[in-house]
């Protein structure tokens, strides 16, 4: 059955509310019209390369996919997750746990958190999950399906993002005059103790590892600064000090999302929907504009074996193999708009306002 996905909110400021209240359980993915559509997109909608008549790079990839399970309750959140082999986390009103040995989703238990927020963000080392509402939340979860509220650090700002580097966690938030990065050395996780903080100009959306270093990818219009987005490098050696800045194209929506892989960066947003930036060189260097003007919204983005997934309303599936020709592979109908993929594998899942959301994946 053919179909097209339209706005699950009334516009785009709404996208923050898209979820309904309500507990959703394993849906079998099976033949049905209801389960899955996806398309195969034979056309490169990005940037011509300047070497436009050299080596076309390897044969394009053809993608599919399937949703196999939701469970989750319908939150005011973007519903960020963190994944762990067979065990999901899924930050709404509470933290879910979900089992996810079964090959669908499965919620299992729920914690509640110190703050719900409507954002916030996720991060699992080892046996620590690190929870960023308006604070930082540290739970041990060394029994994956029983979380232990260990501590809270309490700030106000709403977290956007965390990363792990060392035992370094890194964290973003807004500010009255843009962003912040802050690090807490968490070597005992049980007492994070405050390393460094450095205020961004820009409205901060996704924070990465790069290396040594950090990427923090900016809004900057969204915070009053004249100028394109930016993603900022960031020396994190000694005091915190942005070594570098790349120009971004386009805007974002809500966030700038982005992914790291093999020191490409992977940026959403709106046109394009999907740019790919050269760290090394500071430029982008290749670009997609969306496939459909139904699903012209990046909100997330992940890059695993040469396929970037950029979430929306909807998942677009990008060949991005070659950085310089990145094509569209496929895509798929999924029921609610999503801020957050993680790719494990076949496997797919999205964060929504509504549910933790599995897809299988297919590409050849």
């Amino acid at each position: 059955m053919a179909s097209s996905l339209r706005f699950s909110c009334a516009s785009v400021l709404l996208l923050l509310a898209c979820g309904d209240t309500h507990t959703t359980g394993l849906v079998d993915a099976g033949p049905g019209d209801d389960a899955f559509v996806a398309d195969a997109f034979t056309t490169d909608a990005g940037r011509e390369p300047d070497d436009a008549g050299a080596d076309a790079g390897p044969v394009p990839l053809a993608c599919d996919a399937e949703v196999v399970g939701m469970a989750g309750e319908g939150c005011f959140c973007q519903g960020a997750i963190a994944i762990d082999g067979d065990t999901g986390y899924r930050l709404g009103f509470d933290l879910e746990v979900h089992d996810l040995s079964g090959g669908g989703a499965v919620e299992v238990a729920r914690v509640p958190v110190a703050r719900a927020t409507a954002e916030g963000a996720l991060a699992l080392h080892g046996d620590t999950l690190f929870v960023g509402t308006r604070g930082l939340e540290v739970f041990d979860v060394r029994e994956r399906r029983a979380p232990r509220a260990l501590t809270f650090v309490d700030f106000e700002p709403e977290v956007a993002d965390m990363v792990m580097l060392g035992t370094t966690l890194w964290l973003v938030h807004d500010t009255p005059a843009g962003g912040m990065l802050r690090g807490y050395d968490v070597s005992d996780p049980a007492e994070p103790t405050s390393l460094a903080a450095l205020s961004l100009v820009g409205r901060p959306g996704s924070v990465l590892v790069h290396g040594d270093r950090l990427v923090v990818v900016e809004e900057h219009r969204s915070a009053g600064s004249d100028g394109p987005d930016r993603a900022s490098i960031i020396d994190v050696a000694g005091r915190p000090f942005v070594a570098a800045d790349v120009e971004l194209e386009g805007r974002g929506v809500l966030r700038r999302r982005a992914a790291i892989a093999d020191g490409i960066l992977h940026v959403v947003g709106v046109e394009p929907m999907l740019q790919v930036v050269d760290l090394e060189a500071g430029r982008v260097v290749g670009v997609l504009a969306s496939p459909d003007p139904e699903r012209g919204l990046g909100l997330g983005v992940s890059v695993a074996d040469g396929v970037a997934l950029v979430s929306g309303d909807g998942l677009q599936l990008a060949d991005v193999r070659d950085p310089a020709r990145p094509r569209w592979a496929g895509s798929a109908a999924v029921p609610s708009s999503s801020h957050h993929v993680v790719r494990r594998g076949d496997d797919v899942f999205l964060g929504t306002g509504n549910q933790l959301i599995r897809v299988r994946l297919r590409c050849e």
